[in-house]
């Protein structure tokens, strides 16, 4: 039986998900490298509130307090679980293809950066 063709998503979503790594690492980068939505006791801006696919819980909306780069270049995220407030950690890999982004259209814009669109077309 032959089957129908289609687009390569899952490509698609894999150099998705690397682009908005690199840009957040560039808008992280404007701000020194750390942005904190929220702290223990104060929110600073409105959160964003991202769906990841944890092993344990199935898709999941979170909301990310704070955003950061780790000695490496790494980004690491501190998040709680958007509807019983529990902390949760999770690999970037798991965040729904389109999601990382919106970490970006949350931070405001620097004196010296506007823009971290690669392909700001």
């Amino acid at each position: 039986m032959e089957y129908m063709r289609h687009s390569d998503f899952y490509a698609m979503c894999k150099k998705i998900r690397k682009q908005e790594a690199e840009e957040l690492q560039l808008a992280l980068k404007a701000h020194g490298g750390e942005f904190t939505w929220v702290t223990d006791d104060t929110q600073l801006y409105d959160p964003p509130i991202i769906m990841a696919n944890l092993n344990y819980g199935g898709p999941t909306d979170v909301v990310v307090h704070k955003a950061w780069l780790d000695d490496y270049d790494n980004i690491k995220l501190l998040a709680y679980d958007n509807e019983w407030g529990g902390k949760v950690d999770f690999e970037l890999t798991e965040i729904a293809p389109g999601h990382l982004s919106y970490l970006i259209g949350y931070m405001p814009v620097t004196d010296s950066v506007k823009s971290v669109a690669i392909n700001d077309n």
